[in-house]
């Protein structure tokens, strides 16, 4: 269900991946990619941070133009830094960045969205374009391990909602949202 109809590329899957010096983004959409103003965003939240950059994404790449990697400022404004090697073909676009200039290091750890035909205020995720994942969720890829409750643990945490202020993550029931 969307809430627009400002929708010009739906996005049906993301994928990332990254060598020593290199991140590789992949997004496919469900008809070939329009290409305006507004397309296809990739937000970045390199330190995993909501408090630094803009709503907690430090870079954007393809703002102000495809293929430009640009620093967020708190206040949604944006400095080109770099560029970033950008390719489209019908359904598939994908974005091969420097993990140097976007300030990943080792062991990677970042979120990222992707999003398309929305600007201006967050929100504008939840009503306008389209959004992967949707609405204000990030895919997070890390190499640091990850530590599960055990079935004893979580059924102690039964009932149990946490979200830390300031924090866009929650766990229910002793499980990471």
């Amino acid at each position: 269900f969307h809430y627009t109809t400002k929708i010009s590329n739906l996005i049906k899957s993301a994928k990332v991946a990254r060598d020593a010096e290199k991140l590789y983004f992949t997004a496919v959409c469900e008809k070939d990619i329009v290409k305006n103003d507004s397309f296809m965003h990739l937000y970045i939240d390199a330190d995993r941070n909501r408090a630094t950059g803009w709503e907690g994404y430090d870079f954007v790449i393809n703002t102000p133009s495809a293929g430009d990697v640009s620093k967020l400022n708190a206040d949604g404004s944006v400095n080109v830094i770099g560029k970033a090697e950008y390719a489209l073909s019908g359904k598939t676009l994908s974005v091969k960045a420097s993990k140097a200039i976007l300030g990943i290091g080792s062991p990677v750890n970042f979120e990222f969205k992707w999003v398309d035909n929305a600007e201006g205020d967050i929100l504008n995720f939840y009503v306008d374009g389209n959004a992967a994942p949707n609405a204000r969720f990030n895919y997070i890829y890390t190499e640091i391990p990850q530590k599960s409750l055990s079935k004893e643990e979580r059924a102690a945490l039964a009932d149990t909602i946490v979200v830390a202020d300031g924090s866009n993550r929650a766990f229910v029931s002793g499980a990471k949202m």
